[in-house]
């Protein structure tokens, strides 16, 4: 593997560093013969800067917990594997003041890049699964003095090497991310049901075909229905509007609800969808939510059984 960067932990700001001595040396990754192609995957992500949603497009680094210049560390980091990305949402630029052992200046954030997920790197495990990073183009803010490019020797687990720093490249900033699938099964909510034999529904939302959008499962557990469907729905389509339908199916593929015609919001906007039951609860019978967009993108919530 060959490097390609390293990683130094920066104060942002004024914030601190929680230690100084871990850092990341990155190296230049390739899929084994073999191996399945990677899906590309969208990520919904939240940090400092705000939210957003990226497209994981393939696998570029794997990052590695290192010591620098002989100066010894608990290493108390993951392994990250970072992937390119492309922006789903905008992005604000900003500046910030960034100060690590290498330099000190003012620094533009132009836009994200790449995100770093946590790693099992050979069964070795991972530390903390809950925190991600997503990386940012910097460039140095008008007038600040230029890097002076210096060497650093880094040791970890691949042995000892040589390096040369070049120039900054990007800000990574602890993040949290989930899919896609995840974010919008999760904002499906049903109203607590008065009838206490019902106890709930697991639910699964599957996007199929849908533009920017890979097709992947979530499970979670979600309360009895019971009077209105909520779900939250955000367009990852890059054009502006599109009509959205909402319905919901009997396990003889009879629909029971539905709602049609409503124009789905630009992208990056959230809006919530609400369909009114016409009974009391939604029939044990009934099978799956559907969430169709205009452009061949669609999400389907099954209940295939109780939790």
């Amino acid at each position: 593997m060959k490097p390609d960067s390293f990683c130094n932990p920066v104060d942002k700001n004024g914030e601190g560093i929680t230690d100084a001595t871990a850092h990341l040396t990155c190296y230049k990754i390739r899929d084994a013969n073999g191996q399945a192609p990677f899906a590309q995957q969208s990520l919904s992500l939240q940090n400092q800067f705000g939210s957003g949603s990226l497209l994981a497009v393939s696998p570029r680094l794997l990052c590695v917990p290192s010591e620098a210049d002989g100066v010894p560390s608990a290493l108390n980091l993951d392994h990250f594997k970072c992937y390119r990305t492309a922006a789903l949402t905008s992005f604000a630029r900003r500046d910030v003041f960034l100060a690590d052992q290498f330099e000190n200046k003012n620094t533009t954030v132009l836009r994200p890049c790449s995100v770093c997920m946590p790693a099992d790197k050979n069964g070795e495990g991972i530390q903390d699964p809950s925190t991600s990073l997503t990386c940012y183009r910097i460039r140095d803010v008008y007038g600040q003095p230029r890097f002076s490019p210096r060497g650093v020797t880094v040791h970890n687990q691949f042995g000892d090497t040589s390096l040369t720093a070049l120039q900054a490249r990007s800000l990574c900033v602890p993040s949290t991310a989930g899919s896609v699938a995840e974010t919008f099964a999760a904002s499906l909510r049903w109203l607590p049901s008065s009838d206490p034999g019902v106890a709930g529904y697991r639910v699964y939302a599957r996007f199929l075909n849908a533009p920017y959008v890979s097709a992947q499962d979530a499970g979670l557990p979600v309360t009895a229905p019971d009077g209105t469907l909520r779900s939250v729905v955000t367009c990852l389509d890059k054009a502006a509007d599109h009509a959205f339908a909402v319905t919901a199916y009997l396990r003889d593929g009879r629909r029971v609800h539905s709602l049609t015609n409503s124009v789905c919001p630009p992208p990056g906007v959230s809006m919530l969808v609400q369909v009114r039951k016409a009974s009391a609860r939604l029939p044990e019978s009934a099978t799956r939510w559907e969430t169709s967009l205009s452009r061949p993108a669609v999400a389907t919530f099954a209940s295939p059984s109780f939790s």
